[in-house]
């Protein structure tokens, strides 16, 4: 169930990160911020009677036009890093999910596979203090060869 979670989350993070990438190929995350701070200056300039003042004001809009634009890519590839990262967190935590999930399975498989064997061989479960069946046989073996060594000597 998380796991499907996690897939799902980790498709909707690569699919926001390509469009960023595409959106950035295109130009879009910083042209449109910059049309909105030419727009604004625009709409500022018919304002202004002064002409000097007009003069400076569309100066200064010119020269932070740098200053802004590489604040506007520096945002960009900052948001794309953390996109990446995103999914680099969120693909390292499925993986450590499957993982687990397969590590449990293989687990519970070889418990049962050993559940299986104890049963197979015809024990039953014991209860506490009983010895083994295995070893009774052992046991009893062990004596009769020492009654029999007994007898010859």
């Amino acid at each position: 169930m998380q796991v499907d979670t996690l897939q799902k989350l980790l498709k909707e993070e690569q699919d926001k990160l390509v469009g960023l990438s595409k959106s950035d190929l295109n130009g879009e995350r910083i042209l449109t911020p910059f049309n909105n701070y030419i727009a604004s200056v625009l709409g500022k300039l018919p304002e202004i009677e002064d002409s000097q003042e007009l003069l400076d004001t569309a100066i200064q809009a010119l020269r932070d036009i740098p200053g802004i634009l590489g604040e506007l890519i520096n945002e960009a590839r900052v948001t794309r890093r953390e996109q990446s990262a995103r999914v680099a967190a969120i693909r390292q935590c499925l993986e450590t999910l499957e993982n687990e999930v397969r590590l449990e399975e293989e687990e519970r498989k070889r418990v049962e596979g050993l559940a299986e064997s104890a049963n197979a061989d015809g024990e039953k479960p014991r209860k506490i203090g009983e010895r083994p069946e295995q070893l009774k046989r052992k046991r009893k073996a062990e004596e009769l060869k020492k009654e029999e060594q007994s007898k010859t000597d």
